[in-house]
């Protein structure tokens, strides 16, 4: 009962019951099924450290003389005092690091610590005071277990705040005359003429195959030089940082050899565009920090100008629910919970682009209304800044159209584009 057992078995030599095999008794033979199943996962040392931490429940398999524990430790001791395995000291490893996780989950659900700093301050606790730590990918799932129980329980998080240690600010409110009054220059774009904006979202969507990442990394390469692409025009040598996860290495390098790119361009941008191999990872907590800590290691020196996720399918995490792309509600997670927090872990102004792929849809569908052949449709297009829709309107034809809709500024005619290839030897 104390670690959510089957309390069947009450004795010490009674078989585990294995699922398939054959239940002998009372003279009947049964085949053992799964009645219920709950998603959990630990090792024979969790039991142990679990029963360690428990008070005793009276009369369930407990002598009466059996002592009952200290106290619960207060959180200063916990954070300051180490702990080895085998529950040798006043508590146990699970115990210390489920009260320094916990703490930790609070001050973030509060707003008082930034998720980031939250999660190096745990990872901290790890290194500093188990001995020995344990496994990153333990702490983590521990960490989610203990943050999608504190939600339950006390409702989605107040603020997230967006640096360590910000203090929660009013909500910025301006009266008509103020906004009539300010005068003051528009912030530069990231990509003009308004396609991606400081801190704007845009979506590429386009169908498998269609073109999307030669299109996009010509596009991000001549941005990473400063130079214009299409009537796309970058203010300067933009930095970029390209996430995909659909290519691998060789081939990676065999397609950007093939695209036929100016020498000009790709000696500006040999050091500004920055991409990565197809990659087996999610874009799930750990994801998050995993890729934050690649970037800052790609630009020692200066934030990314341009973060690119190509494409979402390959990375998506749709939270504790595990819903897909057309789950509205998961879309909106992914975009709130992971790629937003990946921005502002390493620039709150960067622009982010992400590479979606699209459903299947008539061209009379896509002639009316483009943009809902993507899926999460409802949430991306009340959350994205910029839409860029690839598709090709003659099946016979290299020619592409890429249909465009801006949120932050006037409408843009579409554009015709034709990718060229150059053999490699």
């Amino acid at each position: 009962m104390k670690v959510g057992g089957d309390t069947h078995f009450r004795s010490a030599h009674q078989p585990i019951r294995v699922p398939v095999t054959v239940y002998h008794k009372h003279g009947h033979q049964r085949l053992v099924q799964i009645r219920e199943h709950r998603a959990v996962e630990v090792d024979l040392a969790d039991f142990a450290e679990k029963v360690a931490d428990m008070p005793p429940l009276p009369g369930v398999g407990f002598a009466s003389d059996v002592a009952t524990p200290a106290s619960k430790p207060g959180i200063d001791a916990v954070l300051t005092t180490p702990v080895r395995e085998g529950a040798v000291d006043d508590w146990s490893r699970f115990q210390g690091a489920s009260a320094a996780i916990g703490h930790y989950v609070r001050l973030v659900h509060e707003g008082r610590l930034d998720p980031f700093a939250g999660w190096e301050a745990i990872c901290g606790y790890n290194a500093a005071m188990l001995r020995p730590s344990w496994p990153l990918d333990r702490l983590m799932a521990e960490s989610e277990r203990l943050w999608a129980l504190h939600v339950k329980r006390n409702g989605p998080p107040l603020l997230r705040a967006a640096h360590a240690g910000a203090p929660a600010s009013p909500l910025p409110t301006f009266s008509l005359g103020a906004l009539l009054d300010d005068t003051s220059p528009m912030p530069e774009d990231v990509i003009g003429p308004r396609v991606l904006t400081p801190g704007g979202l845009l979506v590429l969507g386009g169908a498998p195959k269609v073109g999307k990442s030669d299109f996009l990394i010509s596009w991000l390469v001549h941005m990473a030089a400063g130079v214009p692409f299409l009537g796309f025009t970058p203010p300067r040598t933009l930095r970029v940082f390209y996430l995909q996860a659909e290519i691998q290495y060789h081939y990676l390098r065999e397609r950007m050899q093939q695209i036929a790119l100016p020498a000009a361009v790709i000696a500006a941008a040999r050091d500004t565009f920055i991409a990565t191999p197809k990659l087996k990872l999610l874009l799930d907590a750990e994801g998050v920090a995993r890729v934050a800590e690649a970037i800052r290691a790609a630009f020692p020196d200066a934030p990314p100008d341009i973060l690119v996720i190509d494409p979402i399918r390959n990375l998506f995490d749709g939270g504790p629910e595990g819903g897909g792309e057309n789950d509205n509600t998961a879309m909106m997670f992914f975009l709130k919970d992971r790629v937003e927090l990946l921005r502002e872990a390493v620039n709150p102004d960067a622009g982010v682009i992400l590479a979606h792929h699209t459903r299947k849809a008539t061209k009379h569908q896509v002639k009316d209304d483009p943009f809902l052949a993507l899926p999460g449709a409802s949430a991306l297009r009340g959350f994205y800044t910029s839409g860029l829709l690839m598709h090709r309107p003659d099946e016979d034809s290299s020619v592409r159209r890429l249909e465009i809709e801006l949120r932050n500024g006037p409408a843009l005619p579409g554009k015709w584009t034709c990718l060229e290839k150059v053999p490699v030897s």
